[in-house]
């Protein structure tokens, strides 16, 4: 059963608003009396809310919600949740509820993600969200825990919670509501870690036989087998001004120098990053009047070009330019400087690529970077407008779009129909922090959905991941292609094998039909595999079958009736399917090489 506590019960801070519900007066929620989005000083803040909730067992919860996001959207859908630590608290920020998928399935955001109820996608509905990198601890003999939020952004009501013990999960919804109606939830099969694993001292990058680059991060904790999958470098944040000279005249390169230097071993192409940005850079320069910015920035580029030169294959010129101009709001407050908007709307960005052209090598390729491009065609129209703007006076060689997780989640065909509005310009096209979020088998759909299309597109010249390893940005989104003792996740299994072209492809029926009531072990299909080549994989020790959700499954029903019979390629009912239509999707994994592209829609009369 879940164990349900109301969000308004206990002591409520003098900022968390208690609301009875104006269309229902059966609900009574909490809101928040102040938008503050930072993370509360301690439990005495006025925003916190704590109750005592008594556990029925110990061990590791999993915290549900249920909530409705306000008219803001993305700006309306955030809270604070204590997960203490040592006995201290922890206050993790859930953020970007909002950022659910429409047609009832799943979608993975910082430490949440959002099933629609009823399917409905709209802020103004209620909605359960599971918060899914969290975890609560209730320690043996101690049932009895302080269970304490916070408010954050002033839209998201807030109605209840759920605690649910990791392996436990719970439909909302669909054709079974358990939480909504208080039922018994259904065990979640946790899958075993694979074995620890290393890859060979000599084995080369994926991309190796490629004329493009599949390029990563370096260096800290994304360094270690870098050279064994990567054939690309970029110093993650060792280039940036603020960290190259948070001092006025004291230079640290030793980060970017690590970096060059593995790329210079290996023959691969390097690119610094950034030269001007409106972030992470130093809190000396904002100040300055702006004829003395304009000779500081320019001593910048100097010093960049003087250590390292005709070294960088890649210049970021210009980072976020849309997104995080270096203004006041921002940091860096250079703008002006530069020459502000002027006649073009964007002087300042042409004002800093003359000057790189100026200072660099004309080796050096100089770039534009930004994100959020291919997925909206108000800033693919300005990317153009300034692209065309600097081909005018050859000032700029390569484009970028980032190509962040929560950038890519559209329609795969509206972003190459921009990607080949990019590419019309002639300029080559590269993705520059390429990150995909979810737990693994949604991470994997998510791969095989965008990353063929993106490599393939004759525009685009080289993709560079943003992290791989934990310690990465977006490690709490589950954006990690490697599990903690080094085994590479389905994703990055299959991203070898598609880069090398050895991806075993999966045969099998499209649809299948039961009797209704067909119970455990009935079967329902029978699927088989063949190697890039054509021969059929033969079952064996090297070869595993799975049921992965599919994009038409959302409330996880058949996912949770389906397996495979152990060492064979046979699809079996593990629980009782209710009448409807279900989508799954297959992957069989041969010896660390995945294929996940084969669905299949099962009907129950």
């Amino acid at each position: 059963m879940p164990l349900i506590v109301n969000a308004e019960a206990g002591q409520l801070g003098a900022d968390v608003m208690r609301v009875t519900d104006a269309m229902d007066s059966s609900i009574t929620y909490v809101t928040a009396g102040v938008n503050a989005t930072d993370a509360p000083a301690d439990l005495n803040d006025t925003r916190v809310a704590s109750q005592s909730v008594l556990f029925r067992d110990s061990g590791e919860y999993q915290i549900y919600a249920r909530v409705r996001i306000g008219p803001g959207g993305g700006s309306d859908d955030s809270l604070f949740i204590n997960v203490p630590s040592d006995g201290a608290p922890s206050w993790q920020n859930v953020n970007a509820i909002a950022g659910y998928d429409v047609a009832g399935g799943m979608r993975y955001q910082p430490a949440a993600y959002v099933r629609a109820l009823g399917g409905n996608s709209t802020p103004g509905s209620w909605k359960w969200a599971l918060f899914d990198a969290l975890r609560f601890n209730v320690p043996e003999g101690q049932l009895s825990q302080t269970f304490s939020f916070a408010t954050r952004e002033d839209g998201l009501d807030i109605d209840k919670f759920a605690f649910a013990r990791v392996g436990e999960g719970y439909t909302v919804g669909f054709t079974t509501d358990q939480l909504d109606a208080g039922r018994p939830g259904v065990l979640v099969p946790n899958p075993k870690l694979p074995d620890p694993f290393e890859p060979p001292p000599n084995q080369p990058p994926f991309a190796v036989a490629s004329a493009k680059f599949l390029g990563m991060v370096c260096c800290g904790g994304q360094r270690r087998f870098l050279e064994n999958y990567f054939n690309q470098v970029v110093p993650e944040n060792a280039g940036k001004w603020g960290s190259v000279e948070a001092v006025r005249g004291e230079f640290q390169w030793a980060g970017v120098d690590e970096a060059l230097a593995l790329a210079e071993a290996n023959g691969f192409p390097f690119r610094f990053h950034v030269l001007v940005w409106g972030s992470q850079q130093p809190t000396w320069i904002e100040t300055l009047p702006p004829e003395e910015q304009l000779a500081e920035i320019r001593r910048w580029f100097e010093a960049v070009n003087e250590r390292y030169g005709a070294r960088l294959t890649f210049l970021e010129v210009v980072n976020e330019f849309d997104n995080q101009p270096p203004t006041a709001q921002n940091e860096g407050n250079y703008v002006d400087a530069l020459g502000g908007a002027g006649e073009s709307g964007f002087d300042w960005i042409l004002n800093a690529f003359r000057m790189a052209r100026e200072v660099f090598p004309p080796s050096v390729k100089l770039m534009l970077n930004e994100y959020s491009v291919i997925n909206n065609d108000t800033r693919t129209d300005l990317y153009l407008r300034v692209v065309q703007r600097l081909q005018q006076e050859k000032l700029i060689d390569a484009i970028a779009e980032q190509a962040h997780a929560f950038t890519t989640r559209g329609p795969v065909n509206e972003m190459v129909d921009r990607i080949n509005r990019l590419g019309s310009t002639g300029v080559p096209l590269y993705f520059n922090e390429m990150d995909i979020d979810g737990p693994p088998a949604q991470q994997l759909i998510d791969f095989q959905r965008l990353f063929p299309a993106f490599w393939e597109n004759p525009s685009v010249h080289g993709i560079t991941l943003w992290g791989y390893r934990q310690g990465m940005w977006r490690e709490q989104q589950e954006a990690t292609l490697v599990y903690p003792n080094g085994a590479e996740k389905p994703a990055f299994r299959w991203l070898k094998g598609y880069l090398r072209g050895t991806t075993p492809v999966v045969a099998g029926p499209s649809s299948a039909a039961l009797a209704r009531g067909a119970g455990k072990g009935t079967p329902v299909a029978t699927f088989s595999a063949s190697g890039a080549d054509g021969a059929p994989i033969r079952a064996g020790a090297n070869v595993s079958w799975g049921v992965v959700q599919g994009s038409g499954d959302g409330d996880g029903v058949a996912l949770q009736a389906l397996a495979f019979a152990e060492g064979t390629g046979r699809l079996e009912l593990t629980n009782r399917l209710s009448p409807g239509t279900y989508r799954a999707r297959v992957y069989v994994d041969v010896e660390a090489t995945v294929s996940n592209l084969y669905d299949i829609e099962i009907s129950v009369p």
